[in-house]
């Protein structure tokens, strides 16, 4: 019954009722099982909002991080380090906290802001979802490279080197745009 709800709950949110909660009461002709479904569709994100870091470290190279073979999502793609923004949090915020999380490095930021990546997901879990990708630039501070269980391995990369791997496209794009900005020295 419950992934029913969750079905039914994403048809619901993917077709962007105006009140979902009253059409779903009408559909069951019950509040309870209705709030049961919206409760559902108010855990979907409206938006997937992802923030990375280019992390620039010794000789002017770019830390590149791999996804894990088993992830559902892009496996064994490579990658700057970033993911989704958690409920409440700033694009700033999650800068630093996402690289620490994913790296265990720290970083001084350069440009909070300075690529931005749009589209609507085809599929996964968020397939409907507006899709934004903000990308900011850093220099590495200091700590230990430790990667998450999200990742199984990373580089410190040449942009030259970064393009010879097997990139996520948003990667790739934003390398594109911003080459000539990451070949001067910060």
């Amino acid at each position: 019954v419950q992934k029913l709800f969750q079905k039914l709950a994403y048809f619901v949110y993917s077709t962007q009722f105006v009140a979902p909660q009253q059409c779903l009461c009408d559909i069951f002709n019950t509040s309870n099982m209705a709030k049961d479904v919206t409760s559902a569709i108010d855990l979907m994100p409206r938006v997937v909002l992802v923030n990375r870091c280019i992390l620039i470290g010794k000789d002017n190279k770019i830390l590149l991080i791999q996804r894990s073979a088993e992830d559902p999502w892009l496996p064994g793609k490579w990658e700057f380090p970033g993911g989704k923004l958690d409920p409440g949090q700033s694009p700033t915020d999650a800068l630093e906290r996402e690289l620490w999380e994913e790296t265990h490095l720290t970083m001084t930021p350069i440009s909070r802001q300075a690529y931005a990546y749009g589209k609507i997901l085809t599929e996964g879990k968020y397939a409907g979802l507006p899709f934004l990708e903000i990308i900011g630039i850093a220099n590495l501070q200091g700590g230990r490279l430790t990667l998450s269980k999200e990742h199984q391995d990373s580089g410190w990369k040449t942009i030259e080197e970064a393009y010879s791997l097997e990139l996520t496209d948003e990667t790739r794009k934003a390398l594109g745009e911003l080459e000539e900005t990451l070949n001067t020295k910060h």
